[in-house]
């Protein structure tokens, strides 16, 4: 079956959705030249910083942007952009500062690309970039992976490092409020942009 011909979301069954979501989102362990870090709510930052770290920590890619420019209130009352929150978790993931690249003004996932590209090019220039690990939340990467084949240079391939937690996994998402209603929000996210023609039609079983 394909997402273009399914007429409401509802219909499917959890493992119809779990093959959407959490479809080839694999990390094939490939290194890059920058670690683009996707923004998020606050709640959500952390998971996806501790993925980028690991990454960094690991030898994968010598820098990390993240991106996001909305602010927002944290806990202790200050105001933040994504990136510069993210930015303060590398730092205390220890993830030393020069190796730290900001993006501070997308707003969504698209622009976490568009603008995404466009300082890494201010900073490292495209023509030295080859290839761009994408670290974010599991549920979050299929949408993310399918606006790279949209957004992104062809000069550039795009790899998932999807951010997997106890329960944005396949077997569990569905056993929680709060994660379900981010996954079914990017099932129907990423519906929208196969229905409107800007990104690849997805085939599942």
């Amino acid at each position: 079956m394909w997402l273009s011909q399914v007429a409401e979301l509802s219909q499917l069954s959890v493992e119809q959705k779990n093959n959407i979501l959490y479809g080839e989102i694999d990390d094939t362990g490939v290194n890059g030249d920058v670690i683009l870090l996707l923004g998020s709510k606050p709640p959500f930052c952390p998971e996806r910083a501790q993925k980028a770290a690991e990454l960094y920590h690991q030898g994968r890619a010598p820098y990390i942007m993240p991106s996001g420019g909305v602010t927002w209130q944290l806990g202790s009352g200050e105001v933040m952009s994504e990136a510069h929150y993210m930015k303060r978790l590398l730092l205390e993931l220890g993830v030393p500062e020069k190796a730290i690249l900001l993006e501070n003004e997308a707003r969504t996932t698209k622009e976490n690309l568009i603008y995404g590209v466009l300082q890494i090019n201010r900073e490292l220039q495209l023509k030295n970039v080859k290839t761009i690990l994408i670290a974010t939340s599991a549920q979050h990467m299929r949408r993310s992976m399918a606006l790279t084949k949209w957004l992104l240079p062809r000069t550039v391939t795009a790899c998932p490092c999807p951010a997997y937690t106890d329960l944005d996994r396949p077997d569990a998402w569905y056993t929680d409020a709060e994660i379900r209603q981010r996954g079914e929000t990017n099932l129907r996210l990423l519906k929208g942009l196969v229905d409107d023609g800007l990104v690849d039609d997805i085939s599942f079983t």
